[in-house]
């Protein structure tokens, strides 16, 4: 890649940090400066649709017009969450209203960056690192879920533990999981390894993942995230699959959001 665009990526990458602290503690200048953001991220890339932002042409200029496209996902995801008016609706509603115009934008991201499904982990490989990988992963999102719960603590978003209120908080958290994957490991990790390589991609894919998680001031969180994504980015670099990622993810919000808030696992009948 060009030097152009690589100080064009820290520039990117350090507004990114600063609107997001922003957002952590004054939720409406956050908003504004995640849709400025946005704004101008979505500019750059029609700008330079068709050649990089050095001018170049070809694959390369389609590459960074996708990672533009991508990109934009972060704060587009921001942006839904705080602007979003939930005040009034359940706890679990909230996460699978969020979800949904989240896998909307991705959707249409995919549309845009010109991927197709198997370009963004939609497809199954049935031998030993696809399937079975996949599955070990997502039975692996109840420790991710463990980890996370001894960092937040937080309230249950069910009325009980029954097994309906566990049957939906699963359906939302695996809608929810699906969609911020589809983002994270789908769309992000794929325009970046196509612009800088498979490792690189992960790498960008869990620190994006982790960044919008700054809102909940927990170093110990953010740190958990980064980790969890460089393992749900190796899983579907691998396999080729969301599949493991989407478990891992689903699994762990419901132990952390409606299983352990119930069921103490530090406590001694655990």
């Amino acid at each position: 890649m060009s030097a152009a665009f690589w100080a064009w990526a820290v520039v990117a990458a350090v507004m990114l940090v600063a609107v997001e602290i922003a957002a952590t503690y004054a939720p409406r200048w956050g908003l504004l400066g995640h849709g400025a953001f946005l704004a101008v991220i979505l500019a750059t890339a029609a700008r330079t649709a068709g050649r990089g932002v050095d001018g170049s042409s070809g694959d390369q200029a389609s590459a960074t017009t996708a990672g533009l496209v991508a990109l934009a996902l972060v704060p587009l995801l921001r942006v839904i969450g705080i602007a979003l008016p939930l005040a009034e609706a359940s706890p679990l509603a909230r996460h699978g209203w969020v979800a949904a115009p989240v896998l909307l934008g991705g959707l249409l991201a995919v549309r845009a960056a010109g991927f197709d499904r198997a370009a963004v982990g939609l497809r199954l490989r049935w031998r030993w690192r696809g399937v079975p990988l996949d599955l070990g992963v997502g039975i692996a999102g109840i420790a991710l879920g463990y980890a996370q719960y001894r960092v937040l603590r937080p309230p249950p978003v069910t009325d009980g533990a029954t097994a309906w209120s566990l049957v939906a908080a699963g359906t939302v958290f695996l809608l929810a999981g699906f969609a911020q994957e589809y983002v994270f490991r789908g769309v992000v990790q794929r325009a970046a390894g196509d612009l800088a390589g498979p490792v690189p991609a992960i790498v960008a894919a869990a620190a994006a993942d982790a960044l919008v998680h700054l809102a909940y001031r927990s170093p110990e969180l953010i740190g958990i995230v980064f980790a969890a994504g460089l393992v749900l980015g190796g899983t579907r670099h691998l396999t080729g699959s969301l599949l493991g990622p989407t478990l891992a993810r689903a699994l762990a919000a419901v132990c952390l959001f409606a299983l352990f808030p119930r069921y103490d696992p530090s406590l001694p009948f655990w």
